[in-house]
């Protein structure tokens, strides 16, 4: 694990798919072992070691990946899932998981993180269908209750290991912080979902009819609804904001944030709520 952690494995050449098809035989080798040595048995781990290759293996998803080093070792070793989330979930969670139990009992929030644990059950009186879940963000994790009234709209959301948002009110009864669920979105929606404008700053040295035509050119290529903004500072006529023409509003997705960025900047960019 600390040899994954420091990168002993890159100079070998290996893919992390190979390493953690490694990581996972030697755990089972030891536990072997372990049990074998406990009832006097020799092993082949007494010996020189194994000569066996390594096999050549495509590489995996990265997603997958991280599952596996979630499921095998109980923490994730090479990142974290929901780390090219970071930006979203700090925009939109209305707090992370170590500040829950600083807001009211009885609060409207949203939260956002990947779903690690599910308990399916029903209700004792009428038998109806409801879940259990653990939801994980970058800090920690919270319980989120989904009861049989928001079950039936939100069920093809509860998914092992999706990113996600729930919206729903926050119990502080109990000593750690709960969630009753009332609406789940997936992570890649949520721009769509919380979004009203995009807000685009510009320097007055900075604006030239180049840069004009390329964003007018990332405005067309994600065509939709929402209206941009543009805003202008100069020294001699000050700060004024200008709306596009209607034809240029945009669909704001994670791929239009991601091309305005390379363009002009994260820092110049806002997706109003």
């Amino acid at each position: 694990e600390s040899l994954i952690k420091c990168g002993a494995f890159d100079s070998v050449g290996l893919k992390r798919s190979q390493l953690m098809a490694i990581l996972a035989e030697v755990m089972d080798a030891a536990s072997s072992a372990h049990k074998e040595s406990v009832a006097g048995q020799m092993t082949l781990f007494t010996e020189t070691g194994s000569s066996r290759q390594v096999p050549d293996m495509k590489e995996w998803p990265e997603s997958q990946l991280l599952n596996f080093e979630k499921d095998m070792i109980g923490f994730y070793i090479t990142g974290h899932p929901l780390a090219k989330y970071e930006k979203i979930l700090k925009e939109y969670s209305t707090a992370a998981s170590a500040g829950l139990k600083d807001l009211e009992d009885g609060q409207k929030v949203w939260f956002g993180g990947i779903i690690n644990k599910i308990k399916n059950t029903v209700t004792k009186r009428a038998g109806e269908k409801m879940a259990i879940m653990m939801v994980e963000d970058l800090e920690g994790s919270v319980e989120a209750l989904v009861f049989p009234n928001s079950y039936k709209n939100v069920s093809k959301y509860i998914v092992p290991n999706s990113a996600i948002f729930i919206n729903g009110r926050l119990s502080l009864k109990e000593e750690r912080p709960k969630i009753i669920v009332e609406e789940i979105i997936p992570i890649t929606d949520a721009r769509k979902k919380f979004t009203q404008s995009v807000s685009i700053d510009f320097l007055s040295q900075g604006i030239d009819e180049e840069l004009f035509g390329r964003l007018r050119g990332v405005f067309s290529r994600y065509q939709g609804d929402t209206p941009v903004y543009l805003n202008f500072s100069t020294k001699t006529n000050g700060s004024y904001r200008m709306l596009v023409d209607r034809k240029l509003f945009v669909s704001p997705t994670n791929e239009l944030a991601a091309e305005l960025e390379a363009l002009i900047g994260r820092e110049h960019i806002k997706f109003e709520k």
